[in-house]
C-alpha cells in the first residue's frame, strides 16, 4: 500500500536557496512525525528515501529531526508547566484570599452581624479579577455576598451548591472558625482572564523561539556534519580496503579526538586490550585479601561512628526531656493545686485546659522517648504481679470523661471474659500503655455509637502452661480507616490521612511504638476496619500465670443473688450482652430485650405465670419511650421490683433526675462487675430484711471511702523533708504540695548545701533532684551514703526527683545510692505514694542523731 507523503523528498543536490532547503528539511521531519501514527507506512518510507541518501544528508536529516523533537517537547513542556504555574499561583492566592477573609468574618459571623461582613466584602472591589464573593453561616445558607457587575455566576442559596466547579472560572472554598469551632464557610469565584492573556503570550514566545532554534541548528547542523561524515569515510575506506586485499598489518589512521579515534583505537589495540584485562586479573587476585582487610576496617570504623551518633541523639533526648520535664512539673504541679482551690467555673475550665495541654506535650514527649528507645534497643520490659480486670477497667474509666464530652452520645463498654486469669505477670505500665493508645484513637474518630473494650484468652497448643495469651480488642463504631491505609498506620510519623493531623491532631508514633510493644512481649497490633462502619484493634501479648494469687478478691457474700431473675433493658446490643454476662456469672437468671414495651409486656407475664422478676436494669436512653418517666412507670406497676439505672449519663444533675425516677441504684458505663454485683446484692438482703435504702451509687458506696483513704494524710504529718533542688519554680512547687501533705519542707540549692545541713539537722527524707549547679545529685548522694556508713548521720532515705527519663536513668540513681525514683512532671498522687512507701513511722522518726565530730 502506497502513501502520498511518500512522494515529499528532497533534492539530491545541495539547493542555490538554503531557506528552502531548510523549509524541506522541516517538512519533511513533520511528515516524519505525522507518519509515526502509520508506523508501517512511516517505516516504509523512511527506510526507502534513507537508501538514496548520502551520510551527509543523513545526518543534517536526524539532527534536524531530533532538534526539532527536542524543541518541541522542550517548549511543550516549558509553556505547560509555566501555565501549570500561574494556574496554580492563582489558586493558591485564591485559598489564601478565601482564608484571609474567613479570619476577618470569622467574629462577624458569629455575632450575625451580615453589614459589618458586607462592608468588610467591598475590599474585593480593588481586585478585578474576583467576579464574587459568598459567606455562609454555620447552617449552611448565604449569609453574605459581593459581586461585580459583571458577574457571570450567582452565589447558591445554600453551601452544597458552592462546592461545584464552575466551567471557565476559579473557585476557593474554606470553613470559617471562631475559637475551634465552625461557624460558617467563604465561597469565592474569580475569572481566568489573565491567565489566559498570560497563556497567548507564551504560545506567541514559543512559537518565535521554536523557529529561532530550529534555524540556528540548521546553521550549524550544515557547518560541523563536515566534521563527522570525513572520518567515518576515511574510517570506512581503511577497514575496506584491509578486507579486500587481507592485508592486517594496515591500521586505521587513529589522530581523530572523538569517538572516531576510538573506534580506530579500540581496532589497532584488540590484541593488546586483552593482554592488558589478564595482567589486571593476576594484580586482582594478589591484592584481593589486602582489599578485604581495609574494607572490614572502614565498615568497623563506621560502626563505631553510627554506635557514637545513637550515643550522642540519647543524651540530646535525654537532656531535651529534662529541659522541657523542668518547665512542666511547674506547669502541672502548679495548676492542680489551682484546681484545689475556690475558683469560678470559668477559670477551672480554663485552668482544665492548661492542665491537659500540658499533659498532651508530655505524652508527646514520652512518645518520643520511647520511640527511641525502641530504636536503639534500650527498652526493658518489667515483669511484676498485677491485676489484669482491674488494670483493664482503671484505663478505661480514666476515658470515661472523655466519653461524655462527646456532642452525640457515645457509650464506652469493658467485657472481661470469664475464664481469662485476673493475676498475671508482665509490664502493667506498657500494656495500659498500648490500651490507652488504642482506646484514644477509638474515642478521638468515634462520634455516636459505642466503644468496647474486649478481653480473652487465645487458646493455642504453642503458649507454654505457665502462660497465657491475651487478646484485648477495642472495637468502635466510628469512621473506620481505608483498606489501603491499614498496613501503613502502623508505620513511623504515618496516619491514614494526611488531613487527619490538623483536624484530630496526633504525631502518627502511637500505633507504630504499640506495635513495637506488642512485639517485645510477645505479641501483635492488628486492625480490621470497613470505612463508615468502624474498627477493631487488637493486641495480643503473652503473659505469665500468677497461680499463687490466681483468685478474685475478698468480696461481700453475693449467695444471695443465685437463683435470682432479673430483666435487662438496652437497645445496645454489646452492652446488655456484657450486663447478661456479669449476672449470669453471679447465678442469676438472665433475660434481656432493648425495647421498654416489651420490657413492660415481659415483666406482667412474668407476675402472672407466678415467676416475677427479683431486678430490672435499664439504660437511660431508650427508643419510643420517655426516659425520665420510665423507671417510675415500672415502680407503678411492679413496686416490689429494684430498679437499677446503668447508663452512660454522668453530667452533674442526672443523679437528681434517677431519684426522683425512683430508682434504686444507678451506676455509669462502663460498669465494673465487682462494683454492680455488690451493690445487686446489697439492694437484695435490704428488700429481703424489709429495709429502706436510698439510691446507691458507684460514688457514695465506694468512692466515698476510698477518697476518704487517699485524702488521709496523717501518716505524713510533721516529717521533716530535705528538698534538693535548683529550679525556683520546681522548688515552690514542690514545698507546697509537701505543705499541703502537712510534711515541714526544708530547701536548699544544690548538693553541697545538702551536705552540709544534714550535718547539722536530722530529716525523715530527702527528695534530691539530680542535676544541679556545683555538685549534682548524683554525687550528693553518694557523699551522703558514705556518710551513713560512716554513721556520721542516721539512715535517711533518698528519692530522685528529676526530669530524666532515659533508659538507665533509674540504675544511675539506683547505683548512686537513692532509694527511689519519682520522674517529674511531678504529680501529686506519685509523690504522696512515694512518701508513704519510705517515711519511717512516726514513733521512729528523728531518733537518730548527728553524729559527734
Amino acid at each position: 500500500m502506497s502513501f502520498p507523503y511518500c512522494n515529499i523528498g528532497l533534492q539530491t543536490g545541495f539547493p542555490d536557496n538554503k531557506l528552502n532547503y531548510l523549509l524541506s528539511i522541516i517538512k519533511y521531519t513533520f511528515y516524519t512525525a505525522i507518519l509515526s501514527g502509520h508506523s508501517g507506512w512511516a517505516v516504509q518510507c523512511v527506510e526507502r528515501r534513507s537508501f538514496r541518501m548520502s551520510i551527509k544528508r543523513k545526518l543534517t536529516l536526524t539532527t534536524m529531526s531530533i532538534s526539532l523533537v527536542a524543541v518541541v517537547l522542550t517548549v511543550t513542556a516549558i509553556t505547560a508547566y509555566l501555565i501549570y504555574d500561574m494556574r496554580k499561583s492563582k489558586i493558591q492566592s485564591l485559598e489564601v484570599t478565601a482564608a484571609i477573609t474567613g479570619d476577618r468574618n470569622s467574629a462577624a459571623l458569629a455575632f450575625l452581624d451580615a453589614d459589618r461582613v458586607r462592608s468588610n466584602l467591598e475590599i474585593f472591589r480593588l481586585s478585578p479579577s474576583v467576579l464574587a464573593t459568598c459567606i455562609y453561616d454555620a447552617h449552611d445558607n448565604l449569609f453574605a455576598d459581593y459581586k461585580t457587575a459583571e458577574v457571570h455566576a450567582e452565589c447558591p442559596k445554600v453551601r452544597q451548591g458552592a462546592r461545584q466547579a464552575l466551567p471557565g472560572m476559579l473557585t476557593a472554598f474554606t470553613n470559617i472558625r471562631q475559637n475551634g469551632t465552625v461557624v460558617g464557610s467563604v465561597y469565592i469565584i474569580a475569572d481566568t482572564r489573565e491567565i489566559d492573556a498570560y497563556v497567548q503570550n507564551i504560545m506567541q514566545i514559543s512559537g518565535t523561539v521554536t523557529l529561532l532554534v530550529l534555524a540556528i541548528a540548521f546553521v550549524l547542523t550544515v557547518y560541523f556534519q563536515r566534521a563527522i561524515s570525513g572520518p567515518i569515510l576515511e574510517f570506512a575506506a581503511t577497514v575496506q580496503s584491509i578486507t579486500n586485499s587481507r592485508n592486517y598489518t594496515l591500521r586505521a589512521k587513529s589522530g581523530y579526538l572523538d569517538e572516531t579515534g576510538v573506534l580506530a583505537n579500540a581496532f589497532n589495540k584488540m590484541l593488546g586490550e586483552v593482554q592488558l584485562r589478564d595482567r589486571e586479573l593476576l594484580s586482582a587476585n594478589e591484592t584481593l585479601e589486602e582489599k578485604v582487610v581495609v574494607r572490614t576496617r572502614q565498615l568497623e570504623d563506621a560502626k563505631q561512628k553510627a554506635e557514637s551518633a545513637n550515643e550522642a541523639k540519647s543524651a540530646f533526648l535525654a537532656n531535651m526531656s529534662h529541659e522541657i520535664r523542668t518547665p512542666l512539673n511547674s506547669m502541672i504541679g502548679l495548676t492542680e493545686l489551682i484546681l484545689e482551690t475556690d475558683m469560678t467555673s470559668q477559670q477551672e475550665q480554663h485552668m482544665r485546659t492548661v492542665l491537659q495541654s500540658s499533659e498532651v506535650l508530655l505524652e508527646l514527649i514520652n512518645d518520643m522517648l520511647d520511640f527511641s528507645k525502641i530504636e536503639s534497643g534500650k527498652l526493658e520490659l518489667d515483669c511484676i504481679v498485677f491485676d489484669l480486670q482491674t488494670a483493664i477497667e482503671d484505663t478505661a474509666e480514666l476515658f470515661a470523661p472523655k466519653v461524655r464530652e462527646k456532642e452525640q452520645q457515645l457509650e464506652l463498654l469493658v467485657d472481661f471474659a470469664p475464664n481469662l486469669p485476673r493475676h498475671v505477670m508482665g509490664d502493667p505500665t506498657r500494656m495500659r500503655q498500648i490500651l490507652s493508645n488504642m482506646l484514644n484513637n477509638a474515642i478521638k474518630f468515634t462520634h455516636e455509637g459505642y466503644v468496647l473494650v474486649k478481653a480473652e484468652e487465645i487458646q493455642d497448643a504453642s503458649v507454654p502452661a505457665d502462660s497465657v495469651q491475651v487478646k484485648i480488642s477495642v472495637h468502635d463504631t466510628g469512621i473506620g480507616i481505608p483498606a489501603d491505609k491499614l498496613q501503613v498506620i502502623f508505620d513511623k510519623f504515618t496516619q491514614a490521612d494526611v488531613s487527619t493531623t490538623r483536624k484530630f491532631g496526633g504525631t502518627g508514633l502511637g500505633l507504630s511504638i504499640c506495635k513495637q510493644l506488642a512485639n517485645m512481649m510477645g505479641g501483635d497490633v492488628t486492625v480490621e476496619s470497613t470505612p463508615g462502619e468502624g474498627s477493631t484493634f487488637s493486641a495480643t501479648m503473652l503473659l505469665k500465670r500468677d497461680t499463687k494469687n490466681d483468685n478474685d478478691p475478698a468480696v461481700p457474700d453475693r449467695q444471695v443473688l443465685k437463683g435470682k431473675r432479673a430483666l435487662i433493658i438496652d437497645d445496645v446490643e454489646p452492652s446488655r450482652r456484657i450486663l447478661e454476662s456479669y449476672l449470669s456469672n453471679a447465678g442469676i437468671e438472665v433475660s434481656g430485650t432493648g425495647h421498654a414495651q416489651m420490657a413492660l409486656w415481659m415483666l406482667a407475664d412474668a407476675k402472672k405465670t407466678g415467676r416475677p422478676f427479683d431486678l430490672v436494669l435499664t439504660d437511660y436512653v431508650l427508643p419510643e419511650i420517655t426516659s425520665e418517666t420510665f423507671p417510675q412507670t415500672i415502680k407503678m406497676l411492679h413496686p416490689d421490683i429494684p430498679v437499677v439505672m446503668v447508663t452512660a449519663m454522668a453530667e452533674s444533675g442526672y443523679a437528681q433526675i434517677f431519684a426522683s425516677a425512683e430508682c434504686d441504684a444507678y451506676f455509669v458505663k462502663p460498669v465494673r462487675p465487682s462494683y454492680l454485683l455488690d451493690t445487686l446484692a446489697i439492694i437484695i438482703e435490704a428488700k429481703h430484711a424489709g429495709k429502706s435504702l436510698s439510691m446507691l451509687t458507684p460514688f457514695t458506696l465506694f468512692r466515698k471511702g476510698a477518697a476518704a483513704a487517699n485524702d488521709d494524710n496523717s501518716f505524713l504529718e510533721n516529717a521533716e523533708i530535705l528538698l534538693v533542688e535548683d529550679n525556683r519554680a520546681n522548688r515552690e512547687l514542690c514545698i507546697k504540695l509537701l505543705e499541703n501533705f502537712h510534711c515541714h519542707p526544708t530547701a536548699v540549692r544544690n548538693g553541697e548545701e545538702a551536705i552540709a545541713i544534714v550535718r547539722k539537722q536530722p530529716f525523715d527524707l530527702i527528695l534530691m533532684d539530680c542535676q544541679m549547679p556545683e555538685m549534682d545529685g548524683f554525687e550528693a548522694s553518694t557523699n551522703i551514703c558514705r556518710m551513713k556508713k560512716q554513721r556520721e548521720i542516721s539512715n535517711i532515705p533518698i528519692i530522685a526527683l528529676t526530669a530524666n527519663a532515659m533508659q538507665g536513668d533509674r540504675e544511675k540513681c539506683l547505683e548512686s545510692g537513692m532509694n527511689d525514683y519519682v520522674t517529674k512532671p511531678l504529680r501529686k498522687a506519685a509523690l504522696r505514694s512515694v512518701l508513704m512507701q519510705w517515711l519511717p513511722p512516726k514513733g521512729n522518726r528523728l531518733t537518730s542523731q548527728a553524729a559527734i565530730h
